[in-house]
């Protein structure tokens, strides 16, 4: 035990010393970049309540990881409430970044790569070396396109995996969707693996998590929208159906698809012909499938 207590007591102090060592680095920066005290700090406890999925939702904020994510949230403008870098081996901070971080207001701290795991907390190192405080805008039901522009929306029911949540999100991003519609027990869309899974789409397309999504359909449905739903026994295929228009594409659980609620409220039946012997595909595969069908139809009518 005393071994331990002493091994420990040395990882604090080599951390607390990278940490000085960082520090000191700080005053080579023409911008501001704010030091971090160590994990007390109370920006670091701040960015770590936002890993509890109750906060998230309580203060309408998530993290985002990663260089590449932190200048997609740029080019996006995103509202950042601050954002985390850190200087890693073989990996100084990018001065560029935060000088463009500063013209943008957005609070730029500087700590340890290992603070920032820390932060990030998944109990293993990560390539990271950047983190975003990221605030998501409100959308409402109202927000959502009227059918007369002719939109395709996306809907995913009962979703388990939150990494296909983010997939979700990205595939109705690359097709032009102006929004993805989830049910309120599909997954976080702020969740860590679907943020990372979503590669930045999660910046660009507005998400809403309906409580009544049966109700909520129907309107869309009274609204002019054409709700579309894929079957292995529809008796016709994707490629035979009419999928232009204002369509609502529905996409279920992974294993049981549709409820029977939903299944209920579909106008349209299509098949994905499977030709060998799988019975049926994931849900991000036949999403992404069904969807750019639809686009292909779409861009062929503009021809």
């Amino acid at each position: 035990m005393r071994r331990s207590r002493k091994s420990k007591v040395e990882s604090q102090k080599s951390e607390a010393a990278t940490d000085d060592s960082f520090d000191s680095r700080l005053s080579t920066f023409d911008f501001r970049l704010n030091p971090v005290q160590g994990v007390k700090d109370p920006m670091v406890k701040e960015a770590q309540a936002l890993n509890r999925p109750e906060v998230r939702a309580a203060e309408g904020r998530y993290l985002l990881e990663g260089e590449e994510m932190v200048e997609q949230a740029l080019r996006a403008g995103a509202a950042m409430d601050a954002v985390f870098l850190a200087d890693a081996p073989g990996h100084p901070v990018p001065a560029d970044l935060v000088r463009r971080l500063s013209e943008r207001d957005v609070a730029a701290y500087g700590l340890s790569q290992g603070l920032l795991f820390k932060i990030i907390g998944t109990g293993y190192e990560t390539s990271a070396t950047a983190l975003a405080i990221v605030r998501r805008p409100p959308f409402s039901e109202e927000e959502l396109p009227p059918a007369s522009e002719g939109l395709m929306l996306v809907v995913g029911e009962r979703l388990q995996d939150p990494r296909n949540v983010g997939v979700l999100v990205r595939t109705a991003d690359a097709v032009g969707a102006p929004a993805l519609i989830l049910s309120a027990d599909s997954p976080d869309p702020t969740s860590r693996p679907a943020v990372r899974s979503s590669t930045g789409s999660i910046l660009r397309l507005p998400v809403l998590q309906s409580p009544g999504l049966p109700d909520m359909l129907e309107r869309l449905r009274q609204g002019g929208y054409k709700l579309v739903a894929t079957s292995a026994a529809a008796p016709q295929t994707l490629w035979d159906a009419d999928l232009t228009g204002p369509c609502a594409f529905l996409f279920g659980n992974e294993t049981t698809g549709l409820s029977p609620a939903l299944r209920e409220t579909a106008d349209l039946y299509v098949s994905i012909p499977l030709l060998g012997g799988a019975h049926s595909l994931n849900v991000t595969v036949a999403s992404g499938i069904v969807l750019y069908e639809s686009l292909r139809q779409r861009s062929s009518k503009l021809e």
